[in-house]
């Protein structure tokens, strides 16, 4: 529902529901001080949509691009990429050239957001999640691989109707032999585990566990 009010509500009350603490706010004006670029790591969180309202709060030296799959209707998918670009993100189809396009953004040290936490598909890899097997995208080791950008969990923690909390954390170091995405897994497992609200707020019916996706299992290392 929030989609469809999105490109309609005003910009305004929709700073009023939507929050940035100024501590998160400085993490996200730090991320790109490396000069490698930003990942954000975005889990499906009810109010997920309005994270494009940060294109208008962060420093606008800090071009925000988000990867989107596109909707088979073209009337609908037009309509979502509009709201989701309403305040200055870019996005980016996954099927044209979406991971050369990611790479520029990169190399140029902007922030690339992303969905980590659906089914990737015959195209992810199998690993757990809440102690069963799903398809997980490899696209942030890849990227991190390459480039050693930041990466930081941005997320929304509902507070009532059409508003929420945007939060911002960082992910931290990596221990020997893991990967972000376990890294990425055993953080969204301990959010559903230990915070009522964000569970009762995860999409939970977006087939993540389904049967037989994935090219292989990982061996996945301890946290």
């Amino acid at each position: 529902m929030l989609v469809l009010a999105w490109p309609f509500s005003n910009f305004a009350k929709l700073k009023k529901k939507f929050t940035l603490s100024c501590n998160h706010k400085s993490t996200l004006a730090k991320s790109l001080s490396a000069g490698n670029g930003c990942i954000w790591l975005i889990p499906h969180f009810c109010h997920a949509d309005a994270l494009s309202f940060l294109g208008c709060l962060v420093d606008e030296n800090n071009e925000i691009h988000t990867l989107y799959r596109p909707f088979r209707n073209q009337v609908i998918n037009d309509f979502v990429k509009n709201s989701r670009e309403r305040f200055g993100v870019k996005t980016i189809n996954r099927k044209s050239g979406g991971l050369f396009k990611i790479l520029k953004v990169l190399k140029k040290n902007k922030t690339v957001a992303m969905l980590f936490d659906q089914n990737a598909g015959g195209a992810g890899t199998r690993m757990k999640f809440m102690n069963r097997e799903c398809s997980c995208t490899t696209l942030p080791d890849i990227l991190y691989q390459k480039f050693k950008p930041s990466v930081l969990f941005v997320y929304t923690k509902r507070t009532g109707f059409w508003s929420s909390s945007i939060e911002v954390e960082e992910m931290g170091e990596l221990k020997d032999g893991q990967l972000v995405i376990q890294k990425a897994n055993r953080w969204l497992e301990q959010k559903l585990r230990n915070e009522k609200v964000l569970s009762e707020s995860w999409l939970w019916l977006h087939q993540r566990w389904k049967p037989g996706a994935g090219k292989q299992i990982m061996q996945q290392s301890d946290d």
